[in-house]
């Protein structure tokens, strides 16, 4: 059976996966979205966090898109770090292997595609817990995360077969009221219909414009 490591020790296979349809036109339309949130927020300079950075794609097109930006992103896989540093040819862009529970700082904004539905049920409120700990007061948190859909299921399915973890979908109204609880405010849109997907900005302690 693959287990949770072998699957992130393979970073050339992750990224053959995504380099053609469905999965390309997937991640690119979800980039897309957090450039263009990101755009929206009207930021000159600021600190960005990643978390989960996978082999780096999106922190790569932040640091492309936003040359003022600093970006640390980091993913526990050493290996997709090491891959992701073998990728980036930015200034601006580093990446860490590290733990997110373990990061310190403070950051004017922090992003995660693709990761809160596969940390867990028990460390979904953990992961916001936390990102409320290293924003900035008015920093921001642009995450994507999963509804229940036939999809979710099928993904499940497909990580308990494998062993890797545990999806967890939510209603994005639900997570909208739950990150509350940490002084967010925020607002969230369908991403892919498909999927399930939608994407969701939250501003701490106030609220988006």
């Amino acid at each position: 059976m693959v287990s949770y490591k072998f699957y992130y020790s393979l970073p050339f296979l992750r990224e053959l996966a995504f380099s053609g349809p469905p999965l390309q036109m997937w991640r690119e339309k979800s980039v897309k979205a957090f450039i263009y949130h990101i755009s929206r927020l009207n930021v000159r300079e600021a600190r960005v966090l990643e978390v989960g950075c996978g082999g780096g794609f999106l922190a790569r097109k932040i640091g492309l898109f936003f040359p003022d930006f600093k970006v640390t992103a980091i993913d526990l896989s050493e290996s997709l770090i090491k891959w992701a540093k073998r990728k980036n040819r930015l200034p601006n862009v580093e990446f860490l292997a590290a733990d997110f529970f373990d990061i310190e700082g403070e950051y004017d904004i922090i992003v995660s595609m693709e990761v809160l539905p596969v940390v867990g049920q028990e460390n979904q409120m953990r992961f916001v817990e936390k990102m409320s700990d290293l924003l900035k007061v008015g920093g921001h948190g642009i995450i994507t995360h999963l509804r229940p859909s036939v999809y979710s299921r099928l993904y499940r399915r497909y990580w308990e077969v494998l062993k890797i973890g545990e999806i967890h979908a939510i209603e994005p109204t639900e997570f909208v009221k739950m990150v509350e609880i940490y002084n967010f405010s925020g607002y969230y849109y369908a991403l892919d219909y498909l999927e399930g997907k939608y994407i969701v900005v939250m501003r701490r302690g106030g609220r988006v414009d």
